[in-house]
């Protein structure tokens, strides 16, 4: 899967910055890193807890274990309100 960072970084930026092929390639690069780290990390944690899937909860904890606890709380947060919204769509369903 490829995911273009640069569009991401860009909307941060002011309109007439624009972001070399190299530095492009770098934060591409970084990126990919970031996510195989806290894949490998979340993955050990469900090893060592005997579970078959990988879950939100692993995700959390992976950001939270490199310090990187803003994005885990936020990221937390947004488990919890896509878990409530199953939860409603599911009692939804089971009315009708």
């Amino acid at each position: 899967m490829s995911y273009d960072v640069s569009s991401v970084v860009k909307r941060a930026l002011p309109s007439h910055v624009c972001i070399g092929d190299d530095a492009n390639s770098l934060l591409s690069a970084q990126s990919l890193e970031l996510v195989r780290m806290l894949h490998l990390q979340a993955e050990a944690k469900m090893i060592l807890e005997n579970r078959a899937k990988l879950d939100g909860e692993d995700i959390v904890w992976a950001l939270k274990s490199f310090g990187m606890e803003d994005y885990s709380n936020a990221i937390g947060t947004l488990l919890e309100k896509y878990r409530a919204s199953l939860d409603v769509t599911a009692d939804d369903d089971s009315r009708r």
